[in-house]
């Protein structure tokens, strides 16, 4: 990374959102030639780890989709925090212990058997950083971090950002959607809509490597702040990674047309070429998140990690990683207002509980939320984007229990 060449200087075009886009996959692509290039010496240690772990030892646990590290700075000596869920409308008191769900990261091996490892393995990247931000939070702490250090923070954020609820519900819809969509003409859209589509839970597992090893460089090739705060002021949710996208991909035209009229244009298109009957574009799906997401178009990537403080990734720069940390610390009007904006953020993003210190006499009386879509597809009106357009029935992801 290089402050000497920023976005603004490469090869600027009149969309932003684009722009950052075609950056990032630029990055994305280097990476991928330093991870090849290392690839042979970091995947013998590796395996060499997973040997080490157990495959029973995280089963029937209460796995944290925020690491318990994390929540325990908002937390007093009881480990008791204020908690609000979206899902319920409720708020009240509970044990950081209770914001957690059985078997969440357990997969089901080859022979049909449970395994924990993934919850190990997450265990060892909080391990990993979790004596950095101690020592970033700590009075004592001392300066600059080194890249080593920049990296185990950026990997944390990436991990952290793909192992959440909301992500493994996102991902449920998109394969009801997909399914459905398939099923289109030989099922009846009417038995289509009385049907929920779960995929199993090795699916979301499969996943999360992939994802967090994708937006690893896009993350890590942003300068680094720690900005502190002279209050705590700040909460945190269910899903703490922040990404401030002011502008999204635009609708395509296909977005704004109708079932009818996506056919006539299939018709119209059948009748000038014969030969590309049943071929050919029919429809561009859009489908996006309704929280604001994004590590390669972000104009900045956020994290809350106590009510005092927060990491924050700056705008993507041309060049090699992880060479720019700095600290901020905010006072007065200053400090509100970044409170404010972050915890608007952590509030809107979180699928269900956001959480406040057992102190804070405003969580009371602030305004939270309404549920709504994880989901919005512009696809016609049928049984298939009827899941994602509908705010469904079941929020929360489904548990490995309920599955066959």
């Amino acid at each position: 990374m290089s402050r000497e060449a920023p976005l603004d200087q490469v090869g600027r075009t009149e969309v932003p959102w684009l722009d950052r886009a075609r950056l990032a996959d630029k990055l994305r692509a280097d990476w991928e030639r330093i991870a090849t290039a290392t690839a042979a010496h970091a995947q013998p240690q590796a395996h060499a780890l997973l040997e080490t772990l157990r495959p029973e030892a995280h089963i029937r646990d209460r796995h944290h989709t925020v690491p318990r590290f994390l929540l325990k700075r908002w937390a007093n000596a009881s480990e008791q925090v204020h908690v609000y869920s979206r899902i319920e409308n409720k708020r009240r008191n509970g044990n950081i212990r209770d914001l957690a769900i059985t078997d969440f990261y357990t997969f089901v091996d080859r022979d049909g058997r449970k395994d924990s490892r993934l919850e190990s393995a997450l265990g060892y990247v909080e391990d990993e950083t979790a004596p950095i931000l101690d020592r970033l939070l700590s009075p004592f702490g001392s300066g600059p971090l080194d890249q080593k250090g920049l990296a185990k923070l950026a990997q944390f954020a990436s991990v952290q950002s793909v192992r959440t609820a909301r992500q493994k519900r996102e991902l449920e819809l998109m394969v009801e959607w997909y399914a459905k969509t398939g099923a289109r003409g030989r099922i009846s859209d009417q038995d289509l809509r009385s049907i929920e589509i779960v995929p199993h839970q090795n699916d979301f597992i499969r996943g999360i490597g992939q994802r967090a090893e994708a937006m690893f460089p896009v993350i890590a090739a942003r300068p680094l702040a720690l900005v502190t705060l002279d209050q705590p002021l700040l909460l945190i949710g269910d899903d703490p990674v922040i990404f401030n996208v002011p502008d999204h991909p635009p609708h395509t035209p296909d977005c704004y047309l109708s079932d009818e009229e996506i056919e006539e244009r299939c018709r119209r298109r059948r009748r000038k070429d014969r030969r590309t009957s049943g071929s050919g574009r029919k429809r561009i799906v859009h489908i996006y998140s309704t929280v604001s997401k994004g590590a390669g178009v972000a104009l900045e990537i956020v994290m809350p990690i106590s009510p005092r403080a927060a990491l924050i990734w700056g705008p993507l720069h041309e060049g090699r990683f992880l060479d720019h940390f700095e600290r901020d610390h905010l006072t007065g009007s200053d400090c509100q207002d970044f409170a404010a904006h972050a915890n608007e953020a952590t509030c809107n993003q979180a699928l269900d509980w956001t959480v406040a210190r057992p102190e804070d006499s405003s969580f009371a009386t602030r305004n939270f939320p309404e549920v709504r879509l994880p989901l919005a597809i512009c696809d016609g009106v049928n049984a298939a984007s009827s899941a994602l357009n509908t705010v469904p029935a079941r929020l929360r992801p489904a548990r490995l229990s309920a599955s066959p």
